[in-house]
């Protein structure tokens, strides 16, 4: 009954137990005595699986959690979902774009302004262009994909990004049973360019790269980048001893009739007094004034 209390391996843990045989215990004191070991064991192996649940995460999970977390504007811990996001897929610009805008919401300019960067140095696209990536041996792309595909992926177009259906369950018995307590599953809508078929395919089962950057988010980048260059010209601060001339005011003539037909006629132009900057004037300079 107790031989498996003398192993070797087990021998650090079995001592106390070994003890309380050799002063004759009770054989149920005994078992008392192990359930606890394995009950502790249990509890501690649950806190380690779910303290490195975040850890463990997906692309695909931690971009659910950083939407989330945005959603309910905590910026933070959003910036925390994505940033875990990027260091998994450092090309993905879904990923970048989101991490742009976040780090602009918490002023966090001079960090936002190189990752931008990034997503307009990619190729701008006229559609959501992926490849899609099989995990293991999942059947996901059955009936929309030909076997004689020679890369390891598969072109489509990203249609819906996140589409929750509920799980089906294992028969119609069972569906009946747990309606109300199907378990939501996240999928990608997705139309796939060779075959010209569209499929719900689980989040699960695939795995996503972007081809480029979609023209619409592009454009987007673009028009956040411009509000980082400024709001860092903001704070870098005014350029300072600025030094001043001034000019005199007069008539002169403009235009030529010895160029091009467009430099004509030639006119009179008269401008008041004005003052001009001693020196030149950088960008940075002038767009801090």
């Amino acid at each position: 009954m107790f031989s498996c209390l003398t192993r070797p391996y087990n021998l650090s843990l079995t001592k106390p137990y070994i003890k309380l045989i050799n002063q004759g215990a009770a054989p149920m004191k005994i078992v008392q005595h192990i359930f606890k070991l394995l009950l502790s064991v249990h509890v501690v192996s649950l806190v380690i699986i779910f303290s490195s649940g975040n850890v463990l995460a997906n692309v695909s999970e931690l971009l659910v959690q950083g939407d989330n977390h945005r959603m309910n504007r905590d910026y933070i811990l959003a910036e925390k979902s994505y940033t875990e996001a990027l260091a998994k897929e450092p090309k993905n610009y879904r990923i970048l774009k989101s991490l742009v805008e976040i780090k602009f919401a918490l002023e966090k300019y001079a960090e936002a302004k190189p990752l931008a960067e990034k997503i307009l140095s990619f190729r701008v696209m006229l559609q959501k262009k992926v490849k899609v990536f099989v995990i293991g041996e999942s059947g996901a792309l059955a009936g929309v994909i030909s076997p004689k595909t020679r890369t390891p992926y598969h072109m489509a177009e990203l249609v819906d990004e996140t589409v929750i259906s509920a799980d089906s369950g294992q028969n119609n018995m069972r569906n009946y049973l747990d309606a109300k307590t199907k378990k939501e599953v996240p999928n990608y809508r997705l139309f796939f360019l060779e075959s010209g078929k569209m499929k719900l395919v689980p989040k699960s089962e695939v795995k996503i790269e972007y081809v480029g950057v979609p023209r619409i988010d592009h454009e987007s980048v673009q028009e956040l980048y411009s509000k980082v260059q400024s709001k860092l010209i903001d704070l870098s601060g005014k350029p300072k001893n600025i030094e001043m001339v001034s000019v005199e005011g007069g008539c002169f003539d403009m235009g030529s009739d010895k160029g091009a037909l467009l430099e004509g006629p030639i006119h009179k132009v008269c401008l008041s007094p004005f003052k001009i900057e001693k020196h030149e004037v950088t960008q940075k300079s002038f767009q801090s004034v």
